[in-house]
């Protein structure tokens, strides 16, 4: 038997094309791949949620080889309950050996950081860490004092960090630390029940998620703080009942130009908008949650915002739950002054996991918002629940799923769907459904004279459609903005 010599470049650019369950056949069928599909595994983010799942891995890697552990790059541990001390001792080594971990994110975990300071050590004296996230289940003094102690003793340089919610007492405090410790953040998640101007700027960071627990913040101590953002997510929780009537004095006319001169990404209810008086460019809009008593109001954010792409979540039901279906009029996708039209709609349309909608369900809670629009590109993600604006999550979730939810979602037609969203919509040129733990699934539009072809495109050839469609817009609108649309 002649014997060929095996090209490892090519095995491992077939390898990185595995999903995870099929990278653990390989390693079970051959000896010789074995070592180069564990490698791979190990690059892949790892999360492992609970206890048992935390010791398992950790016996896989102590009792094979603890140097491969040098190939983990992200790594999230969830839910992880107080450990015994030989299992702490474990973990530390197992931290330890990670010597080129970029991303640790622990969520839900609070005990490892309250009774087991060898780990908050470990972590604290990681040097290759560029990401860290730090998600307590609750906030006290013990718990956010050892979180801060590690953000503020990690001595690699972090460019994202999601630190816990910061005591009141201590916001400006904290973020002047934080500011010397790490000069060079690019993205940021804070959580403060208020906030104001600490007297330090944050000039490398481009991306800033706030959570505000009370009043909001003015909108010129953030631009002052951080005047470089490019992405701004806001969560206000006084401001996040759905149909909210706007506070008196809001409603009506434009807010004066204040802040940033323009954004790519924002993230934000209609009320809050509003109320921090945001009236820069936007080119990504995401305004969250649909609900047809704010319609108009959504339609005149997106007037004065003008984005090219909006994004809304829009719950669709059976008929018997007597929910309210969109209005058409106004459009929620006109420009002001009405010259320019929002281009890229996405709608993340969410349901109850006991009385899955139909087909038509889904066509009558939809096609009102897209009717009365002049779309080019049109992506749908359908869902139980809202995840995030990130089609990906829809397909391949981060959190876990019941696993007979595609087979609770199969009887909807999604070419049916796709047939009838573009027949409301003359202008829509693609149309994209991304179906829950199930695939992406694009269409082309061919339109002739009393009819509308839908040509659908193979798995691969669609995902090169999609991204060169926004790509395509995204482009245009960058010309828009150099000859005026985003001059305010």
């Amino acid at each position: 038997m002649m014997h060929f010599p095996l090209n490892l470049d090519v095995l491992r650019l077939i390898l990185t094309w595995l999903a995870n369950v099929d990278l653990l056949k390989v390693t079970y069928v051959s000896r010789a791949l074995q070592d180069e599909a564990y490698n791979e595994l190990l690059t892949r983010h790892i999360r492992l949620n609970g206890k048992t799942r935390l010791l398992s891995f950790i016996h896989f890697v102590l009792h094979d080889n603890i140097h491969r552990l040098s190939f983990v790059r992200a790594l999230t541990l969830r839910n992880i309950d107080a450990l015994l001390q030989p299992e702490e001792g474990a973990l530390v080594l197992t931290l330890k050996a990670c010597s080129n971990l970029r991303s640790l994110h622990l969520q839900l975990s609070d005990s490892l950081l309250e009774s087991h300071p060898r780990v908050a050590e470990a972590i604290a004296s990681l040097k290759t860490l560029t990401e860290l996230s730090l998600w307590l289940q609750r906030d006290d003094g013990l718990r956010q004092s050892t979180a801060w102690n590690i953000i503020l003793r990690i001595p690699s340089r972090l460019v994202q960090l999601r630190p816990p919610l910061i005591p009141s007492a201590r916001t400006t405090t904290d973020l002047r630390d934080l500011a010397t410790t790490h000069p060079h953040l690019e993205d940021l998640m804070l959580n403060v029940h208020s906030f104001s101007a600490p007297g330090v700027v944050f000039e490398t960071l481009r991306s800033l998620s706030l959570i505000v627990e009370d009043a909001l913040p003015n909108l010129q101590d953030l631009e002052c703080t951080f005047p470089n953002v490019r992405e701004f997510v806001l969560s206000h929780y006084m401001l996040l009942d759905v149909g909210d009537a706007l506070p008196p004095g809001l409603a009506g006319d434009v807010p004066k130009p204040a802040g940033w001169k323009s954004l790519d990404y924002l993230f934000a209810t209609p009320a809050s908008i509003r109320v921090l008086g945001l009236v820069c460019p936007v080119k990504h809009l995401n305004l969250g949650f649909y609900e047809v008593t704010l319609h108009r109001e959504i339609a005149n954010i997106v007037g004065f915002l003008r984005p090219l792409k909006l994004t809304l979540n829009v719950f669709c039901a059976a008929p018997s739950w007597g929910w309210d279906l969109p209005r058409a009029e106004p459009s929620i996708t006109l420009h002001n002054p009405s010259t320019t039209w929002v281009k890229h709609l996405y709608l993340q349309s969410g349901y109850d996991t006991m009385t899955v909608p139909s087909t038509a369900d889904f066509l009558a809670t939809l096609t009102p918002l897209v009717s009365s629009s002049r779309i080019e590109l049109l992506h749908v993600g359908i869902g139980p629940f809202f995840m995030s604006d990130n089609p990906e999550e829809v397909v391949h979730p981060t959190v876990p799923m019941s696993d007979d939810t595609p087979e609770k979602i199969k009887h909807v037609d999604v070419e049916e769907i796709a047939r009838g969203l573009a027949q409301a919509c003359p202008s829509v040129r693609t149309v994209a459904i991304s179906v829950v733990m199930t695939e992406h699934f694009i269409w082309t539009v061919q339109r002739a004279v009393g009819r509308v072809e839908m040509v659908k495109l193979p798995s691969y050839e669609g995902r090169v459609r999609l991204d060169s469609e926004a790509a395509r817009l995204r482009t245009a609108s960058n010309s828009e903005s150099e000859s005026g649309r985003f001059r305010m």
